[in-house]
């Protein structure tokens, strides 16, 4: 699938399909594309109708993607890893239907209208970018480190670790081991591979050493996009 090929729309066009195929999700995926009001030209938004199926889509330096959003106006289905934005500073990913993926990294801005499953996701975009799920989202591990994530029904995981902010969940929270801080040594590692691990230390604000523990972007963003798993136990 070459995305570059996929037919460019304007804001206009992009508007009436989303008036009649986002949903729950309008306000989000608004948010999204509005990200890009201020600047001199709009946004390049490329759109696929149908399903996506994809064996991997993780860009990189040596990929040309000229587009800011790409948006799929039906499900999603990636055997490998997913990869959001890691070009684009304020792009993003609308799913327009459900996303099912064997891993997710997310730097930046994914909305999904439906479902989502995925066996381990990874978001840190640094507290710019916003993962939003309109139904359930089901996964092995979900880490968060600086990523607003909404998931308006259920969440069912064996491991949440938000480890910056706080998983926004309509309806039930369903999780075998919760990590609310990057201070939670002994359960981190507990759960998650050492050697994926980085240590950080700062001061809190009362001026006291602190030191947090969060993946360590290469070794750990290097296991989700082997398909391994970052669980100290396997999945």
């Amino acid at each position: 699938m070459k995305i570059n090929h996929l037919p460019l729309l304007n804001g206009d066009e992009v508007s009436a399909r989303l008036a009649e195929l986002a949903g729950g999700v309008a306000d989000a995926v608004a948010e999204l594309l509005n990200r890009h009001d201020d600047d001199d030209e709009p946004p390049a938004i490329r759109w696929h109708s149908g399903d996506l199926r994809l064996p991997a889509f993780f860009p990189d330096e040596h990929d040309g993607h000229d587009y800011d959003y790409l948006i799929v106006d039906g499900d999603v289905i990636v055997e490998g890893c997913l990869a959001v934005s890691p070009q684009q500073e304020d792009g993003g990913i609308v799913v327009l239907g459900r996303l099912q993926a064997d891993t997710l990294i997310c730097w930046g801005g994914l909305v999904v209208r439906d479902d989502v499953r995925i066996r381990h996701a990874y978001c840190s975009s640094g507290n710019d970018g916003a993962f939003v799920v309109g139904g359930d989202l089901t996964a092995l591990t979900l880490v968060e480190t600086g990523e607003f994530i909404h998931v308006h029904g259920d969440l069912d995981a064996r491991c949440l670790a938000s480890l910056q902010n706080f998983v926004q969940v309509d309806g039930e929270t369903r999780c075998d081991c919760r990590i609310d801080s990057a201070q939670s040594e002994d359960l981190i590692k507990r759960m998650f591979t050492p050697g994926l691990l980085k240590a950080f230390e700062g001061m809190d604000h009362d001026g006291q050493h602190i030191v947090g523990w969060y993946p360590d972007d290469d070794a750990y963003l290097a296991c989700l996009r082997q398909g391994r798993s970052p669980l100290r136990h396997g999945d």
